[in-house]
């Protein structure tokens, strides 16, 4: 299979059985800006 035919069958499978989010929304819902990073060691002491 090629690239550009890997490509639309799986834009063609998200399209079809995927969920679209809207980004701007999705981002309110899950606040990422007041996540931790990884390379602190405080997420280990929950």
């Amino acid at each position: 299979m090629s690239l550009d035919s890997l490509n639309k069958t799986l834009t063609q499978f998200y399209l079809d059985a995927g969920v679209v989010f809207d980004p701007d929304d999705w981002l309110e819902r899950h606040p990422y800006h007041e996540a931790s990073f990884d390379e602190k060691e405080e997420w280990m002491n929950k």
